[in-house]
């Protein structure tokens, strides 16, 4: 754990802060390649991004407030201390979306293009972003006492300090989770079989990944009455769903044999004629 990475001139330079602009330098440097690779203007690659930052960035925090609703009720101010962290990837998720969305449209951009094109995005920006996490001590994972790689917040963590436990280094977990899904859609990518094969695709590795290491986190994040889930895992279940549907409809729909044109008539020996 290590909240503070380092201080410039006694301004501290916050692990969270750090990793989340590495991300996105990361996610620029991508959509630029990309973009050139498929011989699409990479500038729009770097707007794109802007505003799926900045509306992902908006979600993520909005969502979090909303799961985490009884202790900003308590804490109003805390919800404009983005620098401790306190961000639901689902919430920046569906925000990226909406906003990418809305540039596109503005900007009379082919959805099926750049929807596919930038769907690694979000992976990318995860790998960094869980970084972040595991060194800010937020997203902790679950008590794991014979885990041979769990790891001990030092006493300084506000809710594991105390404690001395080892746990699960959650946070990791889904970098490196993110870090295969990211590989997987690059090489799908020039592969793919129908427009937005891609984002579906993400959706569903992402779905699976999140709804399984959810399990292994030890953090407080909410729940869904009688389900016994947490809200991020209650997201997945409805994302996979969805994304398998549109999925296998695509796959299906390729697949799918057309019809051979009919041949044109023989024209008879009087063909031609006059009457």
């Amino acid at each position: 754990m290590k909240p503070v990475l380092f201080q410039i001139g006694g301004l501290p330079v916050y692990a969270y802060s750090f990793f989340i602009v590495v991300g996105y330098i990361a996610c620029l440097l991508y959509g630029w390649w990309q973009a050139k690779k498929q011989g699409q203007d990479p500038v729009n690659a770097i707007d794109t991004s802007v505003w799926i930052f900045i509306s992902g960035f908006i979600g993520a925090r909005i969502l979090y407030v909303i799961v985490s609703w009884r202790f900003f009720l308590e804490h109003p101010l805390d919800i404009i201390k983005i620098w401790n962290g306190g961000f639901v990837f689902y919430g920046g998720f569906f925000g990226a979306i909406a906003g990418a969305l809305v540039f596109m449209r503005v900007r009379r951009l082919s959805y099926a293009v750049w929807v596919d094109l930038l769907s690694p995005v979000a992976m990318i920006c995860l790998v960094f972003g869980r970084i972040g996490c595991f060194l800010n001590g937020c997203c902790y994972g679950a008590h794991a006492p014979n885990l041979p790689w769990a790891v001990t917040y030092p006493p300084a963590h506000p809710s594991l300090g105390l404690l001395q436990i080892p746990v699960h280094p959650a946070p990791i977990y889904e970098s490196l989770a993110c870090l295969l899904i990211t590989v997987i859609l690059i090489v799908r990518l020039p592969r793919k079989r129908f427009p937005g094969e891609i984002f579906w695709l993400m959706a569903i590795l992402y779905s699976l990944s999140r709804f399984t290491i959810e399990f292994f986190r030890g953090d407080p994040r909410g729940s869904v009455p009688y389900l016994n889930l947490s809200t991020s895992q209650f997201i997945s279940v409805i994302t996979g769903i969805t994304s398998t549907v549109f999925l296998a409809r695509g796959w299906l729909k390729k697949r799918t044999p057309e019809p051979a044109p009919e041949a044109p008539p023989v024209p008879g020996p009087n063909a031609g004629a006059a009457p």
